[in-house]
């Protein structure tokens, strides 16, 4: 068996979100191959190996799900390159086979976890975190090879929608899709001057527009902005809706609208 079967063989097997079985069955037959003392697939459809019987529990976890869009297989030298070599088959497939070097110790248990659905709603992550209490957590995620990161940028995700009345065009009207370029504007000044003095990236507001679409009808017109943002730890998601609400206080003739969409996470430091 080379050193680089459980990497080679995960990037292999294409699993974008809601298409993860293969994948999962395949590093369960791994982890079963490399002497696990259990592997299976549980209810959430996660690849799950454990090692050893201890009272103490370690949990490492990785994502065995990746964004669609196949990348030819082939290694080059000492490189990789396949859709999920790093983000994030490769720190799982590191997972599976540092345990099964390590083997079972005297006191200890080992769990591996290939959780599904990551690059969705996370729903194999919220699965596990109901099932399992450990003691020390180590979560696989693209990073320098030779450090452990201590933090995680929170995120939140809302529809911003601008509307109002209809109006002639040759009213010289503010029109909504206008409007919500006007909005938008004002999202990111707030988030310049928040990150003016912010020296690192992790303490710094993200933000991103993924993407805006505009309609109207007979009565009323309308425009929305799909607006990201990454968070520090000092902005919860509740401050971050807040912030949205408050900037985005315009005149009378225009309403917006700020829904908050998916689920919003926290940023995390230790």
């Amino acid at each position: 068996m080379s050193e680089f079967d459980t990497l080679v063989g995960l990037v292999s097997q294409y699993s974008p979100s809601g298409q993860e079985r293969g994948a999962v069955e395949m590093l369960v037959a791994q982890m079963k191959a490399l002497g696990y003392d259990d592997a299976f697939v549980d209810e959430a459809g996660n690849a799950v190996g454990v090692m050893g019987k201890g009272m103490k529990q370690v949990v490492l976890l990785g994502h065995i799900d990746t964004v669609a869009g196949e990348i030819k297989v082939e290694q080059v030298g000492n490189l990789l390159y396949g859709r999920g070599s790093v983000d994030a088959k490769g720190p799982l497939a590191s997972f599976v086979d540092a345990v099964a070097k390590v083997g079972a110790k005297d006191g200890w248990q080992f769990v591996v976890i290939g959780a599904v659905e990551e690059e969705r709603d996370s729903e194999g992550a919220r699965f596990v975190a109901e099932r399992y209490k450990p003691d020390f957590a180590i979560v696989g995620e693209p990073n320098q090879w030779d450090r452990i990161a201590l933090g995680y940028k929170g995120s939140a995700w809302a529809n911003v929608t601008v509307k109002r009345g209809q109006a002639h065009t040759a009213s010289g009207e503010e029109t909504a899709a206008e409007a919500a370029v006007e909005v938008w504007l004002k999202i990111k000044a707030y988030v310049d001057l928040f990150n003016e003095d912010k020296q690192k990236i992790f303490d710094k507001l993200l933000l991103t527009l993924r993407g805006m679409d505009s309609d109207s009808n007979d009565f009323e017109q309308w425009a929305r902005l799909k607006v990201g943002v990454r968070l520090p730890v000092e902005v919860s998601p509740e401050d971050w809706y807040e912030i949205l609400n408050e900037t985005l206080r315009v005149s009378e003739t225009l309403r917006v609208l700020i829904e908050p969409v998916g689920f919003a996470i926290p940023a995390w430091g230790c």
